[in-house]
């Protein structure tokens, strides 16, 4: 009850809404400014309690929007990757994964525990192009929704990897649970 602005999930796809629907700034709690100021053409303003907002309505002049530096953030994680490149033999399934990556194609694996198809899967990121601007901008929409976006003010730079165990429910699948988020 001191006023603060406490951090919030989901400041970025709520920052990208915002351009779209024509506002030119957005007032958000500090902590989540970096995050929302990675979406070009919208002025940020990160605020500490409900007296600067305040403060902001009635002198905007003497505040300053947060800025983020993109081109030196956005730069793909290649070598933090499993690569395709690695796997000896196992000519079939890496010329699926080629093809499943050149076509966009999905894929499902099936074949005896220990054959490799968890292996082969993690590698299949590293046979994708990296991620445009607008394509990392919706991924860490998503992170941001889920509260796993690490670094506010960065976006996720590598195409997303799942692997759900095979006894997952179809819920858990989607985010089910008593406070649903992507899955």
């Amino acid at each position: 009850m001191d006023g603060s602005l406490r951090p919030i999930a989901g400041v970025l796809p709520m920052a990208a809404v915002a351009v779209k629907l024509g506002f030119k700034g957005i007032v958000l709690p500090k902590a989540n400014a970096q995050e929302a100021a990675v979406v070009q053409g919208l002025e940020v303003y990160g605020l500490n309690n409900l007296d600067e907002v305040a403060q902001f309505l009635q002198e905007p002049e003497k505040f300053s929007a947060t800025r983020v530096n993109i081109g030196e953030d956005f730069e793909p994680l290649f070598a933090l990757m499993d690569n395709l490149k690695d796997v000896k033999g196992q000519n079939h399934a890496r010329r699926a994964l080629e093809i499943a990556a050149a076509g966009g194609h999905n894929l499902i694996f099936v074949g005896p525990p220990g054959s490799g198809k968890t292996m082969l899967a993690r590698r299949l990121p590293s046979i994708l192009p990296p991620l445009s601007f607008g394509e990392a901008l919706e991924v860490s929409q998503v992170y941001s929704v889920a509260g796993l976006l690490k670094n506010s003010g960065s976006l996720v730079r590598s195409r997303p990897f799942r692997s759900p165990h095979h006894s997952a429910s179809g819920a858990s699948l989607v985010g089910g649970g008593s406070y649903p988020k992507p899955g």
